[in-house]
């Protein structure tokens, strides 16, 4: 890192309660192997900390005390108001003017607008104030403009109602589409007034000509009563105003007091010359969730390495200070955090040193708890036959809806929600328990299914989880946000990103922490051979790998590709809207979608309506007949880059070309270029055999594969259900059954595959652009012929994601 110029903005994350513990472990390494230059910015730093942080960082400290505009806040209260002015020029002393000002909050909206002081800020300390001062604010507003929702865009209506008259809101609750086009309205001076909680509206970056806080008191769960923001989230928040770039005149904030105490309490937020004293990052409580970090990162071997490395840290050298001049007192807390990784199968403690497991480096990896993937291993061992009955295979259509509704429920009640293994790293929303249960069929239903039961004992967990399936299957926005009362779609769009980290985080550490390669004895124990229930588990890692998938995108399995398409118009992608109404019309499969039939048309043209001179659907008929050429040609151009490097040009320029047999011919090469040697099966005299049998067994893997090559002559054409199951019967006929076996498809396979094929025990299916990538990761050295047997041998669709890369 010598030559490496490190930038670290909003460097007072550091002392952040919640943030902070991973940035001052992430410095705490960084500085122990050094670098050519280390910048930390911070607007809102004490001085004491400044220097305490610059000291152990051993950097100079460079302190501005002047901003590039000025910036004016005022305090108004009934007997005269407050003035607070930072300048180019330096801090002015803060001081009191007898004037009475207007203090009723649209007086002063209305003020500020007059001023052409906008777009204004209102800064909420309640989501409900938003929705409610926007409403109180419209009311006083005339429509002025007609403004449309881009198409595909699922805008809320009510928005759609306050921004024609020039107003908005814009928190959490939001969709990430809806929030940005309020930001790009906003941007293009459509919008004069948007009402923001204070948690989003202090990261914003978008002009800003002033603002007023509503409130600047939030309610303290502990001491059940309203307290003054901290200084520095203050000064954050209006130093949203008036900065550089975003137009020429002075910034203004605005404020009021309801008393002589509350006066003495904004006199306080508002003067500039004081700062927030440095929160404490690091604290025994986090040891949990970092010690783990070091011993899979490599940073230390024993208990008193890991003490070294903590007591290193600035929290360290600061929790000194106030005390006996050491942390002595902080190593029966990380005794006691090694201990519990011990007892989770992390860590193995020998008599001279600590070694992590494959089960921990994959922990580790994913930044769960390891708790968390126990959860899901306890629930498998004991229900994953049962649950497997219900995966869908070729033969029967399966209930996907309602295993991705046990696994969504199952993320709810995990310890990242709970304090289990240390504080909660994930939250709901008290919208979903806020007016109790709702009715849920699926929980009926599945009851004895469950992870826990009976499902009404957490009405959270059970209401989240019904919102999550209704979202995954594509249900609309207006069912959606009639599901739970008060939960709106951006709500569940934030649940639905936090289950699907979940959900491929466990996939990845069952997968890799379970491969066949794997000695039993460096497998948890829920993982070893001697497990009956071990096939059930191992399958389930790529099904949840899916449902991840599903519940990060709110769609079908069979939707998912749709996501890939580019279309050549105002916007790159299709919307989930717009997906969704190409599925209602029964045509999100790509031989339909590319049709140009008359009939076909008319569906596309129902699913996706002309807008101005925008034809969506014929850019998504093209964009269709196009999507796995150019898929292929950038991953071709990639690959045959790299295969550049490592002399192999031939290899992968091969397995692209060829078809049918040839094709079998270059993967042949491609493995024995590995050190893999095939045997060829189907010799033209043993009819319906198997193509391949790829020896890894003499490479000291647990066992051979084997494989089908299915190739079809057309770069649009999908290799089918039925081609790629074949293998399955292939292998029997050739007395082969019970071995893993796999479908390599050229050009790629069918979006439908994935699910149809959940429910099989010992098939995979990859597309030859992902075994390319294998291929070529391997020659790079990020991937071992152990990691590449098991991603093959792991049932389910081999993606390109799946593949481990950069391990610990």
């Amino acid at each position: 890192m010598s030559n490496v110029v490190f930038v670290c903005d909003e460097i007072q994350l550091i002392g952040d309660g919640s943030r902070g513990k991973h940035v001052e472990l992430l410095l705490s390494v960084l500085k122990r192997t050094g670098w050519y230059q280390f910048i930390g910015l911070s607007a809102v730093m004490d001085d004491v900390g400044a220097q305490q942080l610059a000291y152990w960082l051993n950097l100079t400290l460079v302190k501005v005390d002047t901003r590039e505009k000025s910036l004016t806040i005022e305090g108004r209260w009934r007997n005269g108001h407050l003035i607070a002015r930072s300048t180019p020029n330096g801090i002015e002393p803060l001081h009191q003017l007898p004037t009475v000002k207007e203090m009723e909050l649209n007086g002063m909206i209305q003020e500020l607008v007059a001023l052409e002081k906008k777009p204004v800020i209102v800064f909420c300390m309640k989501v409900d104030d938003c929705y409610d001062l926007a409403e109180k604010w419209a009311t006083t507003q005339v429509d002025t403009q007609s403004i449309e929702a881009p198409a595909g865009l699922d805008l809320d209506t009510g928005l759609l109602q306050l921004i024609n008259k020039r107003c908005a809101f814009h928190n959490a609750e939001l969709s990430e589409s809806e929030r940005a086009f309020v930001e790009d309205l906003m941007k293009a001076e459509t919008v004069d007034v948007v009402f923001a909680t204070s948690t989003l509206a202090a990261g914003v970056n978008f002009p800003l000509g002033s603002a007023v806080f509503s409130k600047w008191k939030r309610w303290d769960f502990d001491k059940r009563e309203h307290v003054p923001i901290r200084r520095d989230e203050f000064q954050n928040m209006a130093g949203r105003v008036g900065r550089m770039g975003q137009g020429t005149g002075e910034g203004i904030v605005l404020a009021t007091a309801g008393g002589a105490s509350d006066l003495t309490l904004l006199q306080q937020l508002m003067d500039f010359s004081k700062r927030e004293t440095l929160g404490v990052g690091i604290t025994p409580t986090d040891f949990g969730s970092l010690i783990i970090q070091l011993f899979a990162g490599g940073l230390c071997t024993t208990r008193d390495g890991a003490f070294s490395l903590m007591s290193s840290t600035l929290s360290a050298s600061r929790e000194a200070e106030k005390g006996v001049g050491n942390v002595e007192h902080w190593r029966p807390h990380l005794n006691q955090q090694i201990d519990r990784l011990i007892n989770t199968h992390c860590l193995i403690e020998t008599k001279t040193r600590i070694v992590v497991t494959e089960f921990g480096k994959a922990v580790a990896r994913s930044g769960l708890k390891p708790e968390t993937v126990e959860h899901f291993l306890h629930y498998l061992n004991e229900h994953g036959e049962q649950a497997a009955h219900l995966l869908p295979t070729p033969e029967q259509e399966g209930r996907d809806d309602d295993l991705l509704f046990i696994f969504a429920h199952g993320s709810l009640l995990s310890p990242e929600f709970t304090l289990t293994g240390g504080p909660r790293t994930r939250n709901i929303s008290y919208r979903f328990n806020r007016y109790g249960v709702v009715a849920n069929p699926q929980a009926e239903a599945l009851d004895t299914l469950l992870f826990e039961r009976p499902w009404i004992a957490d009405p959270s967990a059970a209401n989240g989880a019904r919102a999550l399936s209704e979202w995954a299957a594509g249900t609309d926005r207006e069912t959606l946000e009639q599901l739970v009362p008060d939960v709106r779609l951006g709500l569940i769009e934030n649940m639905a990103r936090d289950v699907s980290w979940l959900l491929a985080a466990v996939a990845e550490v069952i997968g890799s922490s379970s491969s066949l390669t794997l000695a039993d004895a460096a497998r948890h124990p829920l993982l070893r051979s001697t497990n009956p229930a071990l096939l059930h588990i191992r399958k389930f890692s790529r099904v949840l790998r899916r449902y991840a998938v599903r519940i990060a995108y709110g769609l079908p399995s069979e939707c998912h590709w749709l996501k890939e398409l580019e279309l050549h118009g105002p916007a790159k992608r299709l919307t989930r809207m717009q997906i969704v109404s190409i599925h209602q019309q029964g045509i999100s499969r790509p031989h339909l979608l590319m049709d140009g039939s008359v009939e076909m048309d008319v569906l596309r043209q129902a699913a996706l309506p002309k807008v101005g001179r925008v034809s969506y659907a014929n850019q998504v008929r093209d964009a269709a007949r196009n999507w796995k050429v150019d898929q292929r040609r950038h991953f071709r151009r990639r690959h045959e880059k790299k295969a550049d490097m490592h002399g192999v040009r031939n290899i992968i320029s091969d397995l692209y070309d060829m078809k049918g047999k040839r094709l079998e011919t270059a993967v042949i090469n491609a493995f024995q270029d590995l050190g893999i040697n095939c045997s060829v099966l189907d010799d033209g005299t043993k009819p319906a055999w198997p193509d391949l049998k790829i020896e890894f067994a003499a490479s000291g893997m647990a066992s051979d594969i084997v494989a089908e090559v299915k190739s079809k002559d057309r770069e649009t054409a999908l290799v089918s259900l039925n081609d790629a199951i074949e293998v399955v019967s292939a292998a029997a006929i050739a007395g082969l059954s019970g071995t893993p076996v796999t479908t390599i498809c050229s050009p790629g396979a069918e979006p439908s595959i994935p699910t149809a094929i959940s429910g099989c025990n010992h098939l995979s299916v990859v597309e030859l652009m992902d075994l390319a990538e294998a291929y070529l990761r391997i020659k790079d050295g990020n991937l071992t012929i152990a990691d590449l047997h098991n991603w093959l041998t792991t049932p389910g669709i081999a993606l390109t994601e799946d593949l481990p890369f950069n391990n610990f």
